[in-house]
């Protein structure tokens, strides 16, 4: 069975192979969407002659694989909830370039921009992506009615919460709210995420700008929520993300800006090779919101890319997750595993791949054995999958009404990706950074949440039906500057079972390297600065941590681990030894 690093350069020395022979599209022979009746005039539908000239590039035999769209404002309407506003699907080869002053328009707040399907060297560049109605509002608490209802006056200029996107959203409507203060000579609130998230509240309107928020509360609302409160309340629809890139291969995304999102702002899911560079993620101005969910995501990608000088800003959850998926087994006969098919339509699920198990019903986190998948065939509901060994012992979902064990693919981990000079700031934000083999180096991070931690590099809780995990190995987080309200910046290794006490003795993460950042703490907290719980191989050296604020807790917290280098840092300010 190879290792992280060999499958990794393995897959380097096929993507160098690859540049060798595959040419580079040249940019300079353009399929012009004038040509195809686009007007650019920003009230014609410009969507069907912008599909024209995808389609005749995409047919083009004599290297014309470029749509470029002149300068000018292009209204594109959706064409349906499967295709989006625009759908590039088993394309090849293709760029879609504008220039400056390239703007689409996006007409539906819960419009998906962006649909790409099973492409492969597909690129989308300077062009600015506008959603003409945010997918959001925006106000203040002012009273408390009931023990169960909040009163908001919605600021100026946004949508009453009682239009129709927000019982269209999948959510129902979601409410985040933020503090009364904000940043001197700034629209941001001070703290994100300061009480409980509430979804799907009734409604009901007082006057033109005056609503009641009926949630779902056991206790006086009064007592978690205060007065002067910010309130953002989302049209969240999960899967409606502004650029859904799924199944695809060197997707190119580069100088393309964006204002808002129903979901997240980029999904990248089991894509390999993406590259998200200069592009720009952030409210537009009078407001504190920019998209309902995520800022970048990266999802069971085999083989990561590049994330280099992007502004993420104002996005309604974390800033940036680097996830896999786990799920059980339903049942195991020796080296034979059946599985649900809906859970494992993954392009990477494959035979040749290797195929991790979690022992998760005793709690633990980190893969205990690996395997190879020799074949897969269809029975009805589930796969029959053939291994070239056994696992041994496993809990099906068959053996236990409780937590079974999971399977993991660890060709799935991100292998490789490069997170680099970007800049993410504000929002109800953190990180969730899982994946193997992977830098986070020379970034900016300004966080404003009110949370117990910041950077998760440990399991996610999963239920018995798994989903979302994440397994760091090999990372390096080196030369990053970090702006933290006050929390737990680093949480490495933990327990992602609520059902079992951690056994850390496979660890959850592993081989990680923390070196020459600038961390700076704002406010006060009595919580550990640094959280170490089942990891091995950690090392925190170098890094040059102040605080203008007295800290109650420690710097380091432990629970277990093991090679652990936590010397050499530079420590100034009100911060325990």
């Amino acid at each position: 069975m190879k290792a992280d690093y060999e499958y990794l350069l393995d897959r380097l020395a096929g993507e160098i192979e690859h540049a060798k022979t595959v040419p580079a599209i040249d940019e300079s022979k353009v399929f012009n969407v004038k040509a195809f009746g686009a007007k650019g005039d920003g009230s014609s539908d410009d969507g069907e002659a912008i599909r024209k000239a995808i389609a005749a590039a995409s047919a083009d035999t004599t290297g014309r694989r470029t749509v470029f769209l002149p300068r000018g404002r292009y209204l594109v309407r959706c064409i349906g909830p499967e295709s989006g506003n625009l759908k590039l699907d088993k394309l090849r080869n293709l760029r879609i370039a504008g220039e400056r002053g390239t703007e689409i328009l996006l007409p539906g707040p819960l419009d998906v921009a962006v649909r790409i399907l099973d492409c492969d060297n597909v690129g989308l560049k300077n062009i600015a992506f506008t959603y003409l109605k945010p997918p959001y509002t925006t106000g203040r608490i002012v009273g408390f009615p009931a023990d169960d209802v909040m009163r908001i006056e919605i600021d100026p200029g946004m949508a009453a919460p009682t239009d129709p996107m927000f019982r269209q959203a999948q959510t129902k409507g979601l409410m985040r709210f933020y503090t009364p203060e904000v940043i001197p000579g700034s629209l941001r609130p001070f703290l994100s995420s300061v009480a409980p998230h509430q979804g799907a509240p009734e409604v009901t309107k007082v006057d033109d700008r005056t609503y009641d928020f009926k949630v779902n509360s056991f206790t006086p609302v009064s007592k978690h929520y205060a007065k002067g409160s910010h309130v953002a309340f989302y049209a969240r629809t999960y899967g409606n993300h502004a650029v859904n890139n799924a199944n695809s291969t060197r997707t190119r995304l580069e100088n393309l800006t964006l204002n808002t999102s129903s979901a997240m702002a980029v999904l990248n899911n089991a894509s390999d090779r993406p590259f998200v560079v200069n592009c720009r993620i952030e409210a537009l101005p009078g407001s504190f919101v920019s998209t309902s969910a995520d800022g970048i995501y990266m999802r069971n990608i085999s083989l990561g890319g590049l994330v280099r000088g992007n502004i993420v800003r104002h996005v309604g959850d974390d800033f940036m997750n680097i996830h896999s998926y786990v799920f059980p087994a339903v049942k195991a006969e020796g080296k034979t595993l059946y599985v649900k098919a809906k859970d494992w339509n993954l392009r990477n699920f494959a035979p040749g791949r290797r195929l991790g198990l979690l022992r998760t019903s005793a709690g633990q986190n980190g893969i205990a054995k690996e395997v190879r998948i020799t074949a897969i065939e269809s029975e009805g509901e589930l796969l029959k999958v053939t291994l070239d060994g056994g696992f041994g012992r496993i809990v099906t979902l068959e053996d236990t009404k409780g937590m079974p064990d999971m399977l993991i693919l660890p060709d799935n981990q991100n292998h490789g990706m490069v997170v680099t000079g970007n800049r993410f700031e504000d929002g109800v934000s953190r990180f969730l950074a899982g994946g193997r083999n992977w830098l986070f180096t020379d970034n900016t991070v300004v966080d404003s949440l009110h949370h117990s931690y910041f950077m998760n590099l440990c399991p996610e809780t999963v239920g018995r039906n798994g989903f979302e995990f994440v397994t760091p190995r090999n990372v390096e987080l080196a030369g990053n500057r970090f702006e933290t309200a006050a929390k737990t910046l680093f949480r490495f290794g933990s327990s992602a079972n609520a059902e079992r006490e951690a056994d850390h003795s496979i660890p959850s993460a592993s081989h990680i390297r923390v070196a020459d950042n600038d961390i700076e703490i704002t406010g006060s907290s009595n919580l550990p600065l640094i959280r170490i719980n089942g990891v091995e191989f950690l090392t925190f050296t170098g890094n040059r941590i102040s605080a203008a604020a007295p800290q109650g807790g420690p710097l380091f917290e432990r629970e277990g681990g093991r090679e652990l280098e936590l010397g050499g840092n530079f420590v100034t300010g009100n911060l325990k030894r």
